[in-house]
């Protein structure tokens, strides 16, 4: 697994050639870390881990925001397996911890394989 913040793209396919397996965390926010695109251009070579935002959803989020972004994650990152649900960075101590309870509660109920649901979802606008 390897550890690289932000808007790595561009180093994508060095790390796959170093043999690297999983990339942490995938920052969606960052330019060209789209979900979707990461997964089609490199999910048959990568395992993701990571993208559920903890700067403005997980934070300050509403349950169904909350929700909405577990579920497009799993639609996004988890369709053919290779995605480890978690959030894209630490959490800090302005997140409640009943939006940690709710990303594990949806996750039991949307992430499990074969995925129930594919479809496609948009992001919150924030």
């Amino acid at each position: 697994m390897l550890h690289s913040d932000g808007a790595f793209r561009p180093f994508i396919q060095d790390i796959i050639q170093m043999k690297v397996n999983i990339l942490d965390p995938i920052q969606y926010q960052c330019v060209g870390m789209d979900v979707y695109s990461l997964k089609q251009a490199f999910g048959n070579e990568l395992s993701f881990h990571g993208a559920i935002d903890t700067q403005y959803i997980l934070p300050h989020g509403n349950r169904e925001q909350i929700i909405h972004e577990v579920k497009r994650c799993i639609s996004a990152l988890a369709h053919g397996e290779g995605y480890i649900l978690s959030p894209c960075h630490n959490v800090q101590s302005d997140v409640n911890p009943a939006n940690l309870i709710l990303i594990y509660e949806t996750a039991l109920n949307y992430g499990e394989y074969p995925l129930k649901d594919t479809s496609i979802l948009p992001p919150i606008i924030t």
